[in-house]
């Protein structure tokens, strides 16, 4: 019996929306809590928050920026070694094609028979030892005694120069 009294008057004194909203007291002070709170952190907070995220935002902006130098850096340091790669090549081939035209010629002299070989040699060294080439001994001797006797006429002494302590 109490429980049905207290369900019958629990129904008579509230209705429907006075369940869902609260007291006016509570209402009012709730709203003023929260523009208190609003105003605290649209004042000081959200600038604070704002001046982060700027900052964050710059700093990344100016990674990319030296993320792009880099990668422009590195792409004109690839071109120049792809350069250098291929000019290599090239060098590479004209090496092996000189050293294969030279074991040809080889080839070719030695193709020749021997007596021949040995008169063209014999005829290599006339001329090494004529005076015309100037490559004996003799002869070199005497070029290196012409040049240092002309060496020493010509010779200047320097200027001497005072040195003085600082």
């Amino acid at each position: 019996m109490n429980l049905e009294l207290l369900l019958a008057e629990a129904e008579e004194s509230s209705s429907g929306i006075d369940l869902l909203l609260p007291a006016t007291s509570e209402l009012v002070a709730g709203i003023a809590a929260f523009a208190i709170v609003f105003f605290f952190i649209w004042k000081w907070a959200l600038p604070a928050l704002n001046e982060t995220l700027e900052s964050r935002a710059s700093a990344i902006e100016g990674q990319i920026k030296e993320a792009e130098e880099t990668k422009a850096e590195a792409e004109k340091s690839k071109s120049e070694y792809d350069k250098l790669v291929s000019n290599a090549d090239s060098e590479v081939q004209t090496i092996i094609d000189e050293g294969k035209a030279a074991a040809e010629k080889i080839k070719e002299w030695y193709e020749i028979p021997k007596k021949e070989r040995d008169k063209c040699g014999l005829k290599g060294h006339e001329f090494v030892m004529s005076d015309e080439a100037m490559m004996s001994a003799k002869h070199m001797s005497q070029n290196f005694i012409d040049h240092m006797d002309k060496g020493f006429e010509e010779f200047k002494p320097r200027k001497k120069f005072d040195i003085f302590e600082a």
